[in-house]
């Protein structure tokens, strides 16, 4: 009893001693209970938005396979509606040649098949196909609603699915072909081709290649379940052709898939669905149920709170070194940036005020990489770029920097060793490496690289300016035919301000009025008499003298100025024929050079349609490899445009380009001018005197008057007169004249003025 006694008067003062600690412990009991319902309703929205997220990229993942599928089926389908558009006889006579070619290549199609005015003439494989030919796809109404968007945007149709002769389902792919008409293109047809639905598919990830065939389970993936419906047409939302419908009435992920001939909505949703549970829904439980129990929760609260802290702050370093590493490399090839390169040169240029440094830069730029990227797409040229960095960084030190600063340029920057035997020889493997083949998706890619290179050595070094030297020798590498390196030198140096100083010159003649044309007499083979004169360009430089072509007309060129310079010597041609005339002497024409420039300004017409140019008075010479080289409508208008205005047509330099007597029929010059070349040597080699004749008679067999230049002799003279000549021209006569030099020589053979 006394022992009793004695229990009951403790646990009496152990409650009289706890009593005032029961409110605080049961307000935090509350709290933490309420704290801990909040944060399992967190963790679950938490939860929630992570698989929206996983959802959201595998779905885009999928998205994007299956729209490279796609894109690839349209592209081989494109090419092969090209043939067609160039050439569409030949192609039909050829269709089952590259038909089977296509279908060895793309493994998704089953069927192509050619329809002239959207009637099906031509299908391959034939066999189990008969009942394609003779279809008219106009009596679909399907196809007529796709067909009549828009017709002239020239892009594919893509509809189904479609069930196939062979139980199977496909996609239908129609390609418009459209040809060439005089002013316009017009609709020829269209190319068919049938995409195997499973294999596209399995190619696209969404299936494996041992799954069944369609069924509502169908899944794009191991965590997700897809479905997918065509929404091409607005308003008009088709069923679901794959996976189960319900996944669109399930609060799925959308993704809407854009390609050429259609529009298609993904849907997904996870495998489990929406409501499954946070996997650590328990352990949250137990521990709001645990904290609640005890008073000494907020210890093991503030031990996570603090936990929790530390684990936010490590994330946040995690990505302030992701956005910092972001921001300083390129994303297609994690090589280093523009801003990481004029980083690195900041520092280098830094350290060589402390100590003396050396230091090397190459300049890179991919040869070929333009039509690459625009003939096979801009993956193709994604993956070039992936595999030309590589190579780089295969070939320099850990320690060197390489650089992807836009496009298809790469800069390396290499410190310490630098000699030009080193630079010689990294430059060397670069190129060599580069030139071996990449196979993409079947195509052999070839491409090179050019490369400048500048290098030096020292204290307080410009890093800038040595990019720009670097810049400099890459230019020249490029000028000189590409796939090659060069360095940078003093003497490239001053000719690149030599270059600048001429250019600057050349502007400011133009405005100053400068240039003005010299005339070198052309004489009629038969008479001896002076039958016309060809306007050269001078530039009478204000502190040089008289300048030759030579001399400017390169630099001219990269002006964009030769155009101008064109039309300068044309103006005052004619007003230097209106002096003469004035003074008796009548020049039966002037020729006059047109660059290839000019020849595609739209504007050119209008301009000759303001000069007082009388018929036959003036002929534009031009260029033979302007005239068999080119073919494009604006060229070909203004020189139809050019001879309706009474402006002859002259192909001068003949003889040295690639001959063509179907060009000759087809542009009707007035005149073939004989290069000087073929010229020189006829008085000693039978040869030149033949191919010179067969000029001569090419020209009479046309009705087109031969000129012949670069006489040098009279023996010449009477030797060209013989072979049938009709015009000669050269110093055995005069050297080409001033304005004033040739009135004085037309004066003094007044007599031999053509009448």
């Amino acid at each position: 009893m006394v022992v009793l006694a004695a229990f009951r008067r403790r646990l009496r003062t152990a409650a009289e001693w706890a009593r005032p600690s029961l409110f605080p412990a049961a307000m935090a009991a509350a709290m933490i209970v309420t704290a801990g319902l909040y944060y399992e309703k967190q963790n679950e929205r938490v939860h929630l938005n992570e698989l929206q997220g996983a959802v959201a990229n595998e779905l885009n993942l999928i998205g994007a396979r299956l729209q490279a599928e796609i894109g690839a089926n349209v592209a081989a389908l494109r090419s092969f509606a090209d043939l067609y558009s160039i050439s569409p006889e030949n192609a039909q006579s050829q269709f089952h040649l590259f038909a089977r070619r296509l279908l060895l290549q793309n493994s998704q199609f089953r069927r192509i098949g050619v329809a002239p005015d959207a009637v099906v003439t031509h299908t391959f494989p034939l066999k189990g196909n008969e009942g394609h030919l003779g279809i008219d796809f106009k009596k679909f109404g399907s196809f007529r609603t796709a067909a009549n968007l828009d017709p002239r945007q020239r892009e594919p149709m893509m509809l189904g699915p479609v069930q196939l002769p062979n139980g199977t389902r496909g996609f239908d792919l129609f390609m418009p072909i459209f040809t060439q008409e005089p002013g316009r293109s017009a609709l020829w047809g269209y190319i068919d081709g049938i995409i195997d639905e499973r294999q596209l598919y399995i190619d696209a990830g969404l299936i494996g290649a041992a799954d069944e065939k369609s069924r509502p389970g169908w899944a794009g993936g191991k965590d997700i379940l897809l479905s997918v419906r065509d929404v091409s047409v607005a308003n008009n939302v088709q069923d679901p052709f794959f996976g189960d419908p319900a996944i669109f009435r399930n609060s799925p992920v959308l993704r809407v898939l854009d390609f050429p001939g259609g529009r298609w909505e993904l849907a997904a949703i996870p495998r489990g669905g929406w409501n499954n549970p946070p996997e650590n829904r328990n352990e949250v439980r137990l521990l709001i149920a645990g904290a609640a129990a005890v008073i000494i929760v907020p210890i093991f609260l503030t031990g996570g709170l603090v936990s929790e802290r530390q684990r936010n702050i490590a994330n946040l370093k995690q990505a302030n070194h992701r956005i910092e590493h972001n921001a300083l490399h390129d994303p297609l090839t994690e090589l280093a940036n523009r801003r990481k390169l004029d980083d690195e040169l900041n520092k280098l240029a830094a350290l060589s005020r402390q100590e003396e440094i050396r230091l090397g830069i190459l300049h890179i730029d991919l040869d070929r990489f333009k039509q690459i990227n625009d003939t096979l797409g801009h993956a193709a040229g994604d993956a070039l770029l992936v595999h030309a960095s590589r190579i780089l960084r295969s070939c320099v030190r850990e320690e060197d920097l390489v650089a992807r600063i836009g496009g298809d340029e790469f800069v390396i920057v290499i410190g310490d060793t630098i000699g030009q035997s080193y630079l010689t020889a990294l430059s060397q493997r670069i190129i060599s490496l580069m030139q071996h083949p990449v196979d993409y998706h079947g195509h052999m890619c070839r491409f090179g690289v050019s490369i400048g290179i500048a290098r030096t050595k020292g204290r307080r070094l410009d890093t800038r300016q040595l990019l720009v030297n670097a810049d400099i020798a890459l230019y020249r590498a490029k000028a000189l035919g590409r796939n090659r390196y060069e360095f940078f030198t003093e003497a490239l140096q001053a000719e690149i301000i030599t270059n600048k100083r001429i250019a600057d010159d050349i502007l400011s003649g133009i405005e100053n009025n400068e240039f003005v044309p010299f005339y070198q007499p052309q004489i009629d083979a038969g008479t001896l008499k002076l039958a016309g004169v060809e306007a050269l360009i001078r530039w009478h430089h204000p502190r040089d003298g008289i300048l030759a072509p030579d001399r400017f007309l390169k630099i001219a060129e990269d002006l964009n100025v030769v155009s101008t310079l064109d039309r300068i010597v044309l103006e005052k041609a004619l007003i230097d024929c209106s002096r003469w005339a004035a003074k008796g002497v009548i020049v039966p024409k002037i020729s006059v050079n047109v660059s290839a420039k000019r020849l595609r300004d739209e504007t050119l017409v209008n301009s000759l349609t303001g000069l007082s140019i009388n018929p036959g008075q003036i002929s534009f010479e031009l260029v033979e490899s302007i005239f068999l080289d080119e073919t494009d409508d604006i060229v070909l208008d203004n020189i139809a445009k050019i001879k309706a205005l009474g402006i002859d047509i002259e192909i001068d330099d003949f003889g040295t380009g690639h001959t063509s007597i179907v060009s000759l029929l087809k542009l009707k010059p007035k005149r073939l001018k004989i290069d000087r070349q073929l010229v020189a040597p006829i008085l000693a080699s039978r040869h030149e005197q033949a191919l010179v004749r067969s000029i001569i008679d090419i020209g009479r067999s046309l009705g087109i008057e031969i000129v012949a230049e670069g006489v040098e002799t009279m023996q010449h003279a009477e030797m060209l007169s013989v072979l049938g000549c009709d015009l000669l021209q050269g110093f055995a006569f005069a050297r080409p004249l001033s304005r004033d030099d040739f009135l004085t020589f037309a004066t003094a053979n007044q007599w031999k003025l053509a009448s």
